[in-house]
């Protein structure tokens, strides 16, 4: 099987070799004072570290260079952080120059570029200036006409009223139309109404008319209930005298009875 490469020994590319081309116009940010003890304590430390390997007949891991980078940065003192320190400060300053530096070249592309778009406007502005002063000449005068053009020319203005009004003429037939046959409609709506207002009377009279014969009939059959009512009674009371009359004439004859029991009785 294939050893597997190892990777302790690799180490960060600066910025500025990581974008190529593109990276190349801009400037290089400043290291740390971390970074430059990184780079100037990675010999030794890979060295070391390859070396205690060895010994112990193991491969080097992965990320143990760092490792142990980070700890001798922690075991420095004040005293000797000092000197990569003042390499930071001073790199910090080489960047900011060149910042500066790059920051002024924009500046000048951007006015040259303005110089160039305000030059090219300008250079319109007076194209079209030339152009507006040569619309600005007096147009030529139109040629005069022969007789006959005038008179074609008069027969075409004849002949364009002349459609003119015929289509005027026939607007105004067509807007009398429209009135007529709206004021038609509205000659049958009103006699269609007249109409059924008098038939509403019509049966309104004749609606009058019955009630009318009703009312004469019923005081009619009223008249002839009361006056049988009245012979009724006429003959209730002939009768009630009748009767009176028969029951005098009994009470006569029970009496006359009575008188001859009691003679023979006597005898």
């Amino acid at each position: 099987m294939a050893e597997k490469e190892s990777r302790a020994d690799w180490v960060a590319v600066e910025a500025q070799f990581q974008h190529g081309e593109a990276g190349a116009n801009q400037p290089a940010k400043a290291k740390t004072a971390y970074q430059f003890f990184q780079k100037r304590a990675m010999d030794d430390v890979k060295r070391d570290l390859a070396a205690k390997a060895a010994e112990l007949n193991e491969p080097m891991e992965l990320g143990s260079i760092s490792r142990e980078i980070s700890a001798r940065w922690a075991q420095l003192s004040a005293g000797d952080r000092e000197e990569f320190v003042e390499l930071a400060a001073q790199d910090k300053k080489r960047y900011d120059d060149e910042c500066r530096a790059r920051d002024e070249e924009v500046e000048r592309e951007r006015a040259r570029k303005r110089e160039e778009m305000y030059g090219a406007v300008e250079g319109k502005r007076e194209r079209k200036k030339t152009q507006v002063s040569e619309e600005i000449r007096p147009k030529r005068q139109p040629r005069e006409l022969t007789g006959k053009q005038l008179e074609a020319k008069r027969l075409r203005q004849e002949i364009r009223q002349q459609e003119i009004d015929e289509r005027d003429e026939l607007k105004a037939e067509e807007m009398r139309q429209k009135e007529a046959l709206a004021k038609k409609k509205s000659e049958i709506a009103s006699a269609r109404l007249k109409y059924l207002l008098s038939q509403s009377d019509i049966f309104a009279h004749f609606s009058g008319q019955v009630k009318n014969k009703k009312g004469k009939k019923g005081a009619a059959m009223d008249a002839d209930e009361d006056a049988e009512t009245g012979e009724e009674s006429a003959e209730d009371k002939k009768g009630k005298k009748k009767g009176k009359k028969r029951s005098s004439n009994e009470e006569e004859e029970d009496m006359d009875s009575s008188r001859h029991v009691g003679v023979r009785l006597t005898k």
